[in-house]
């Protein structure tokens, strides 16, 4: 809004002084510095919006990473704390194999001593 404000001041400016022959040459100058004026400040305002934009993606990237390694450690943590619940059960698991290995290797001696003897 100011730029255009500041542009049409200008023009109207330029106007009142010029003679009406060098009327159309003031007014295409007035017009091309005012432009650029306006063009220049529009980039650079753009460029800052850019820059913003740029800098809050590599901000919440930088966010996501810190996330994600601290899923990471949670899932370890996670994985840990099931070893943990699990562990009785495997261990009554292995208490049984135990327990039918050696059912299993007293009955193979008694074949043994049975068959050779």
């Amino acid at each position: 809004m100011i730029l255009i404000t500041s542009w049409s001041v200008s023009l109207s400016v330029s106007l009142s002084v010029c003679l009406s022959v060098s009327l159309s040459v003031s007014l295409s100058v007035s017009l091309s510095v005012s432009l650029s004026v306006y063009l220049s400040i529009s980039i650079c305002l753009y460029s800052r919006w850019v820059m913003y934009v740029e800098k809050s993606i590599c901000d919440l990237d930088n966010k996501l990473v810190i996330r994600h390694e601290t899923l990471k450690k949670l899932r370890h943590r996670v994985e840990i704390i099931r070893q943990v619940l699990d562990s009785p059960t495997v261990y009554c698991r292995a208490l049984v194999e135990v327990v039918r290995r050696r059912r299993f290797a007293q009955y193979y001696q008694l074949v043994l001593r049975a068959t050779f003897t």
